[in-house]
């Protein structure tokens, strides 16, 4: 795979912060507590104890029963499924018939027969246990004994009661660094940027590990690939077309630097795309160089240093925009929507350069799992030019003489050797429903909202973003300055729309003037340029940049024809 106009930007690279803000930092060692142990009535899921700061430890349970440390005096149980897909929490009583659930544990509990429903989403401790192993202070909402975010990855309307029970802020039963949306408001967190929202999280979800995808769909001959522009809404594109440009061209960051890390290694359980013999190949830092080798190696073969099967992160030395001390890790998945989804659990186990563990020790386990898994990218339904005339875009989009795929010819209006503008009109990329968000019969796919989209340039200064004076005139969303989608503010304009069943009249448009983004760049707008379409999910201090880009070739009619 060749990297694309994100590695041009250096947007790819520019941060490695991701969904930390408080410190784990214990000031002297502790006395490690006694070890909780259980059976499981299936074989081979792996068991995580989770503290309400969001340290971890896991062990994984291959003929059924298990001893693991926690890593704090009282803890919740999560499980992760052999193939590497969140598995739910253990609930150990019910109380209020059923409409509570009790889910924290102590130290030194003995659980006994441990039952996991893997339709609806969680586990149950068999028999009734001492209660001096129970902290009723980790309880959820449920319905009939079950909490009510297990099978749905936590997405499910739950507003956060006056006191939220330790580590699980909309008490949904999922704790918040597995919680896909952590204060129950059905908008997932990747894209919430509500303020009282964002600020009750960061305050409450310190896990300090992070990971998100970035699609590249580069629908000309840039230099930086060819592959087409693929998105669900668009006739003529098949699923085929969605799962060859996913393989092909998406990536994962995995990221955490809420401490300095002297070493680090990524437990992903059975997850094809970067467990033992499977298909991740791991990137450097910087990202491949556009038209060069692709420097991507066999991922976690490249960096399993002490023979185990996990293979190590990066850590960042402060270059390419990654913090100093940092976890970082950039993967080539090859994966379909079936194999790299939401609920995807992943587990870092780390050392860090000074004592960051609630023991006091230099040990610490942090587990994120994947939400908006970017599966297509925008893409261009019609565009209007000043003569008035609405040009529908086919796809797959043809190949020219010059080898450009899908140059669109933009025709000037009434005013010949001014600005060229076109009115374009846009679908939203695509990802997955997750379990329960879509009804029967209107499919699997979710047409993204509230991302942040920006055009820009192959070539010029800065981030070669088109400026503010290039936009105009946009539905569906908000035009404004945007910081943290590059080294400067960008004009950007920000998507209002909800997460919806995909549908191709789910659309936004904007005016964009052609000439002036392209020549405020240094392309000849004559001779045919390259504008660049990105979708981000909303920049955050506290995570790495992410998103879904797509490239179109417009030709300017009213100037002289291509060179042959």
């Amino acid at each position: 795979m060749r990297r694309g106009v994100g590695a041009a930007l250096g947007v790819v690279v520019a941060s490695g912060v991701v969904l930390v803000l408080v410190l784990l930092v214990a000031s002297a060692p502790a006395a490690a507590p006694r070890s909780i142990t259980g059976r499981l009535d299936k074989s081979g899921f792996t068991v995580i104890a989770l503290a309400a700061n969001g340290a971890a430890n896991s062990v994984v349970a291959k003929h059924g029963s298990f001893s693991l440390r926690p890593p704090a005096g009282t803890v919740t149980l999560q499980l992760r499924a052999p193939n590497g897909l969140y598995a739910g929490p253990v609930v150990v009583s019910s109380e209020q018939r059923g409409s509570r659930t009790i889910m924290g544990l102590r130290a030194g509990a003995r659980l006994g027969k441990i039952q996991i429903n893997a339709r609806r989403g969680y586990a149950k401790v068999a028999h009734k246990i001492d209660k001096r192993w129970i902290d009723r202070t980790r309880w959820a909402r449920a319905r009939g004994g079950v909490p009510i975010g297990a099978g749905n990855f936590g997405r499910v309307r739950s507003k956060p009661p006056r006191v939220s029970p330790p580590g699980d802020l909309d008490a949904d039963g999922i704790p918040n660094p597995l919680d896909v949306d952590d204060d129950g408001d059905l908008i997932l967190d990747d894209v919430d940027t509500r303020t009282a929202a964002r600020a009750k999280i960061a305050q409450l979800e310190p896990s300090g590990l992070g990971a998100w995808t970035l699609l590249y769909e580069l629908g000309g001959s840039s230099g930086f690939g060819s592959s087409q522009p693929v998105n669900v809404n668009a006739p003529g594109i098949t699923p085929a077309d969605v799962e060859a440009a996913l393989v092909g061209n998406g990536e994962l960051q995995v990221a955490g630097s809420v401490h300095t890390y002297a070493s680090g290694e990524l437990d992903c359980g059975g997850l094809s795309y970067c467990s033992a013999g499977g298909s991740g190949k791991k990137l450097p830092l910087s990202g491949p160089v556009p038209n060069g080798p692709d420097p991507a190696v066999a991922f976690p073969a490249c960096c399993d240093l002490d023979g185990n099967g996990l293979g190590a992160f990066d850590i960042g030395t402060g270059a390419f925009g990654v913090p100093n001390g940092s976890l970082r890790l950039l993967l080539e998945p090859h994966a379909t929507s079936d194999q790299i989804r939401a609920g995807d659990v992943l587990i870092a186990r780390s050392t860090c350069a000074s004592p960051c563990a609630p023991d006091g020790s230099t040990q610490l386990k942090l587990a994120t799992t994947l939400a908006s898994v970017f599966a297509t990218v925008p893409a261009i339904k019609s565009y209007t030019t000043e003569d008035g005339v609405t040009h529908s875009v086919s796809y797959p989009l043809p190949p020219n003489p010059q080898g450009a795929e899908g140059t669109l010819a933009v025709a000037d209006g009434p005013d010949p050797g001014t600005d060229v503008s076109v009115k374009l009109t846009f679908w939203r990329p695509q990802r997955r429903a997750l379990p329960e968000e879509v009804a029967g019969g209107q499919g699997d796919w979710i047409d993204m909202g509230h991302l942040v989209y920006f055009a820009h340039t192959l070539t010029g200064p800065g981030n070669k973003s088109c400026p503010a004076d290039a936009y105009s005139d946009p539905a569906g969303g908000t035009l404004s300055t945007v910081t943290g989608l590059g080294p400067l503010p960008t004009p950007a304009l920000t998507d209002q729309a909800n997460d919806q069943p995909s549908n191709p009249d789910n659309t936004f448009s904007y005016t964009l003037d052609l000439t002036r983004c392209l020549t405020a760049n240094g392309e000849n707008f004559d001779t045919g340029g390259i504008v660049v379409f990105d979708a981000f999910l909303p920049p955050n201090a506290n995570q790495p940049q992410n998103f879904a880009e797509s490239a179109y070739r417009f030709q300017n009619q009213t100037g002289p024809p291509p060179a042959p």
